[in-house]
């Protein structure tokens, strides 16, 4: 598929794993369990998951499909949680309301992990070690987030920049990703969407 990317910043690696229009009201945040190179493999094996854009942790931005088609990176095929909004479950289908947007990152980890790490007091997910997000990662994903919602008119909240934990059983993209909020584990880290973004 030859397109040219919505978001200027984005390197082009074409999924053929798309079906459907996309009528976006909301990004949907991932982790892939994983480096990139196997989640973008995924992504161009027919018949398996996608989502619209990977970020890697150096923050290059990779566009797998066009946001105008539906990807496969959440479902409600065996039901949503409660806790998804309805404008975005209501009729069973969140990848033709959503952006999907999938961060390197390994989430759950052993204290001995090698790479950043971020301990979360809370045990999330029956977990206290996770592997951190880089600021240049971080840095990619504000600047993703503000162009999308700004060319959407999606409200840059938590109720419409969605973790996919509040979708389905799934622990992305973990307590590490602290969007709204302040992170209180170690280490600390204020919310990465603060009140004076542009």
């Amino acid at each position: 598929v030859v397109f040219t990317p919505n978001y200027a910043e984005a390197v082009i690696n074409a999924s053929c794993n798309h079906w459907g229009q996309n009528n976006p009201e909301a990004i949907v945040l991932h982790f892939t369990r994983g480096e990139l190179s196997a989640a973008l493999a995924e992504f161009q094996t027919r018949d398996r998951t996608s989502a619209h854009y990977v970020i890697d942790r150096d923050g290059t931005v990779y566009q797998t499909m066009p946001e105008s088609y539906g990807a496969r990176h959440v479902t409600c095929i065996a039901g949503c949680l409660e806790c998804c909004p309805t404008y975005l479950c209501g009729d069973n289908h969140p990848e033709l309301h959503s952006i999907g947007i999938e961060l390197v990152n390994q989430g759950q980890v052993r204290d001995d992990w090698q790479g950043p790490i971020y301990e979360d007091y809370n045990m999330a997910f029956g977990n206290r070690y996770w592997d951190d997000y880089p600021s240049a990662q971080l840095q990619a994903l504000t600047g993703l987030l503000l162009d999308i919602t700004a060319r959407y008119g999606i409200p840059l909240d938590a109720d419409h920049i969605i973790a996919h934990s509040r979708i389905q059983q799934k622990a992305d993209p973990g307590p590490a990703l602290n969007l709204f909020e302040a992170r209180t584990g170690n280490p600390p880290r204020e919310a990465i969407l603060k009140d004076d973004l542009p």
